[in-house]
């Protein structure tokens, strides 16, 4: 019997807005600021200057970092996993939240055995998290990825925009089949 001499397809999906609808680290950063009184103090005290970066295209990851450093605030890195696993369990429970068609999608893409990369600006372990809730297993996971170091978190590689591109090819991946 002769080998399949095919080249394997790489396939990419992106997360938040194919795969779940809105912007899933978003969401557990909005949770972890309303949790405690005192972040949303924080919040609530920067808003006049981190609101309006928000909403510019130059200055929106700058608003942003403002707010995921108050979110991350006193979190330890137990009560991150803990904040992100509960997240997804839900929005894999919750059916306006994902888009099951593009699930379906992905599980076929695995099914047919392609090379199926999962790339996002979100956080590492919630694209996993998520996946593994929504039962998908075999789909590689490129994403940004958050460190604790002496107390600190730290953005060790964001995955944002351009850089998408350039976390794939430092993965020696110049080129894919079909994006979605």
């Amino acid at each position: 019997m002769l080998a399949d001499s095919r080249a394997q397809t790489v396939v990419l999906f992106d997360f938040d807005g194919v795969l779940v609808a809105g912007d899933s680290f978003a969401s557990v950063l909005r949770g972890l600021i309303i949790e405690r009184w005192w972040r949303r103090v924080l919040a609530l005290a920067v808003a006049p200057l981190a609101l309006p970066l928000l909403l510019s295209d130059r200055g929106k990851s700058a608003g942003a970092a403002i707010y995921m450093r108050i979110a991350l605030l006193g979190t330890e890195a137990d009560a991150f996993e803990a904040r992100v696993r509960d997240f997804a369990q839900a929005l894999a429970r919750n059916p306006s939240r994902v888009h099951a068609e593009a699930v379906a999608a992905l599980g076929a893409h695995l099914d047919q055995g392609d090379r199926v990369l999962v790339v996002s600006g979100s956080e590492q372990r919630l694209v996993d998290q998520v996946l593994a809730a929504l039962g998908i297993r075999g789909a590689e996971v490129v994403a940004s990825l958050l460190v604790r170091e002496r107390g600190r978190w730290r953005v060790q590689r964001h995955c944002f925009g351009v850089r998408k591109v350039e976390a794939l090819r430092s993965m020696g991946l110049e080129t894919w089949d079909v994006a979605y």
